[in-house]
């Protein structure tokens, strides 16, 4: 009987050990996710603030955007300017940076560009919005 009672000491230790073991790991875990949740909210913060700075938080799709390239005025909607995702231009007129885009005197975006290229860019993008995807 001793050995029995022996073997469920033993068992009740490592048990003990292990939920102490456990617990103490759970908690480091829990104190990690607080972390990321407290710096999550501070990087949202931070991005809402940036966006206040620089950006228009209400720009859509539709909005009629007039662009003054290399001297030409160039008028498409943001949706058309934003087409493509990942490109120069998607970034310069997806309303992020709409507070710190260079202005000419008549308060339109200027980009000092060739107004041809430019424009066949425009089209190209146009082209693509209403095209089928075949």
């Amino acid at each position: 009987m001793e050995h029995v009672d022996s073997a469920k000491n033993s068992t009740n230790d490592a048990y003990n050990r292990h939920t102490a073991a456990f617990e103490s790991k759970r908690k480091l875990l829990d104190d990690a996710a607080d972390r990321i949740r407290r710096g999550f909210s501070e990087l949202e913060e931070r991005r809402d603030l940036l966006a206040q700075e620089t950006g228009i938080a209400d720009v859509g799709d539709d909005d009629l955007l007039e662009i003054n390239a290399g001297g030409q005025i160039v008028t498409a909607t943001r949706r058309t300017l934003t087409g493509l995702p990942g490109t120069r231009l998607a970034a310069l007129f997806g309303g992020r940076w709409e507070r710190r885009l260079q202005r000419d005197r008549n308060g339109r975006a200027f980009l000092d560009v060739n107004a041809a290229c430019f424009r066949s860019i425009v089209d190209y993008l146009n082209e693509l919005g209403i095209s089928s995807p075949e």
